[in-house]
Parts: C-alpha cells; structure tokens; sequence
C-alpha cells in the first residue's frame, strides 16, 4: 500500500503579480476613459463655439437688413461698436440674448460677445480687406488663444 502524503494546503487568494495585473488593467481604462471624456468636452467646446458664431452673423444680418436695407457696416467697425448697434434693435437684441452665457457682464447690459475658452470674437465688417472676403465675418481664436492660427474657428467655416 503505497502511502499518500498530505498536501500542504495553498492559502487562498490572489498573488501579488495577479493583483499587479489587475491594477494595471482598471488603470488602462481609466486613461482611456478620461481620454475620451476630454475629447468629447473639447468637441463640445468647438460645437458651442461654431453655434455662437452661427447666432452672432444672424443678429449682424438681421441688423443690416432692417437697419442698413443690406448696406454693409463700415469697415473699421470692431465688434464692440457691432454688438452696440445690435443692443439698440430689438430683433437683433433678441438673437444676442438667446446666446446666453457667451454675453458678458450680463444678459441685459453687454458689451461684448466671448468664445468658449473667455476670447473676445472678433469682426471683421463686409468689404474690409482681411481674407479677401466679400462678406462680413466672425472669427474666435480658438483654443491656443491666439490670433491667425490653424486652430482659429469662423464663422465661415461650416
């Protein structure tokens, strides 16, 4: 009879490499996960961006149309003096107001019109030599902040 010897019972569990493993694994995803959550937030950045700028050339339009018959704005008008002149219609007001949290200091008494990242737009009236374009646009810097780079989002551009 052969005699059997008694195993020596294996503590139950995980080892350390299994639980290396495993860290490493959730920590993976969790870089995925913030990864996509970024480029989401930075695409909803440019969709607000692109939707202010869409409600910004609308309130200029309907301005110009009522107010100047189609006449365009003077060339060296900023966009300061633009959202002065659309304060004072009460269509183009209206159009400005449903932009929101982009009008700065407040809702009923702004001064200016900013992008997502807290950048002045800027204008640049019809007939006024920057891009040889033959009609008024809006231009918002972007995320780098800068001016006349790639990044820069107009109004434009659909």
């Amino acid at each position: 009879m052969t005699q059997r010897t008694p195993r020596t019972k294996r503590a139950s569990g995980f080892t350390i490499v299994e639980l290396l493993v495993i860290i490493s694994v959730i920590l993976i995803l969790i870089g995925i996960g913030v990864a996509l959550m970024r480029s989401a937030m930075e695409r909803g950045t440019h969709s607000e961006t692109r939707a202010t700028l869409a409600k910004l050339e609308t309130a200029e339009r309907v301005y110009r149309d009522s107010v100047l018959e189609g006449r365009p704005l003077p060339t060296n008008t900023n966009i300061r003096q633009l959202i002065e002149r659309l304060k004072q219609h009460p269509e183009a007001r209206q159009v400005l107001e449903s932009i929101g949290d982009g009008l700065h200091p407040s809702r009923t008494d702004f001064t200016t019109v900013r992008d997502a990242w807290d950048r002045e737009f800027r204008y640049f009236p019809q007939g006024s030599a920057d891009l040889n374009r033959t009609e008024s646009f809006f231009v918002s810097d972007g995320p780098d902040r800068r001016s006349n780079t790639n990044d820069d989002i107009y109004s434009f551009e659909r």
